[in-house]
């Protein structure tokens, strides 16, 4: 009886001290989006089909080269 009084003091604390009371202030904030664009690429081979390589399909990135 004493444990399970014990965990529910500990989960009521626990409860209320993930409240954050600031959180209406900043709340109401929209934040701004910003616009990316990430391009993963692997710099240990060059690979690719805009550099000549027949056997590799790169279709996106043959098309992005191609672009001035």
């Amino acid at each position: 009886m004493k444990i399970k009084q014990l965990f529910l003091a500990f989960a009521f604390f626990a409860f209320f001290a993930s409240l954050d009371p600031l959180a209406p202030l900043y709340a109401a904030e929209s934040p701004k989006q910003m616009n990316v664009l990430f391009i993963p690429s692997d710099d240990l081979n060059n690979d690719l089909a805009c550099y000549g390589n027949p056997l590799v399909k790169s279709p996106n990135i043959d098309r992005l080269a191609s672009q001035e």
